[in-house]
């Protein structure tokens, strides 16, 4: 996570948003709050990824699950108001499939 986090904001290293999106992964497939809500910002405002509302949604819906915490919650009621129903669905069914997937590899 700290890695992800230092190619994201290129303190000590050159920024590298595919690196940083490569090790943010791997943190939020292992249930990392911060990595999924640091994931979804990056989907939300298009930092080495186009903007996908429908994948933010997603990986901030995991977040909110996993920490209940406000941050996640304020950014899910704010990308919803970019959002259609359809696209809210995309990003439930989303959430719910990245869900299933961090389960299975926590029972690993």
């Amino acid at each position: 996570m700290k890695l992800a986090s230092l190619y994201l904001e290129g303190e000590l290293l050159l920024r590298n948003y595919a690196e940083a999106k490569r090790w943010l992964e791997k943190a939020a497939y292992e249930g990392s709050p911060d990595a999924q809500g640091l994931l979804a910002e990056m989907f939300e405002n298009g930092q080495g990824v186009d903007v996908d509302f429908v994948t933010a949604y997603a990986w901030y819906s995991v977040c909110y699950l996993r920490d209940r915490q406000e941050k996640p919650k304020l950014a899910l009621e704010r990308i919803e108001k970019e959002m259609t129903a359809t696209q809210i669905n995309s990003g439930q069914e989303l959430a719910r499939q990245l869900q299933s997937e961090i389960s299975r590899r926590e029972l690993l």
